[in-house]
């Protein structure tokens, strides 16, 4: 692993780290996991542009970047289940937007849970429902991430080298 490839490990689990805050606050976990995949789609997007530059300024919805994505990548490079947890997401997270104290925050938050670990088993129902969604947003940050890092490097990130 080179210093660069080390760089782009690092810069990403340090984001994720930094960002998503040790708390309970689900819609806080909520919008900051939202941002920080966010992120994550942008780069993966500008990286398959040809004129990546030629992006810049648009308004593009969390919705038609995470279509955009997944035109992009197609249905080989990631699991299948990542898209429709980014789409539990965006639904998770426009709630949100429009009502701060929303009822459905509960249930929004149950589902993207269930559809994230419906790719990766069960969930620890005596576990909070805070740390459950933190490992939620985990899982699919680090898919997302273990995908910028391949297509940068042409090589899978260092921890999902077999040995």
């Amino acid at each position: 692993m080179t210093a660069t490839d080390d760089q782009i490990v690092n810069a990403r689990r340090e984001r994720f780290r930094v960002h998503l805050p040790d708390s309970d606050d689900l819609a806080l976990i909520t919008l900051k996991g939202h941002l920080l995949v966010e992120e994550i789609l942008d780069d993966i997007i500008a990286h398959h542009c040809k004129n990546p530059a030629a992006l810049a300024g648009s308004r593009m919805g969390f919705q038609l970047k995470a279509q955009l994505a997944h035109a992009l990548v197609g249905d080989d490079s990631l699991p299948q289940q990542l898209w429709p947890m980014l789409d539990a997401l965006r639904v998770l997270r426009n709630e949100l937007a429009h009502r701060l104290d929303s009822p459905k925050l509960e249930k929004g938050v149950s589902k993207f849970i269930a559809a994230t670990y419906g790719a990766v088993g069960q969930v620890d129902q005596g576990a909070p429902v805070a740390l459950n969604l933190k490992l939620s947003m985990g899982y699919m940050y680090g898919y997302l991430a273990a995908y910028e890092y391949h297509v940068r490097t042409g090589t899978l990130p260092p921890k999902l080298v077999e040995a």
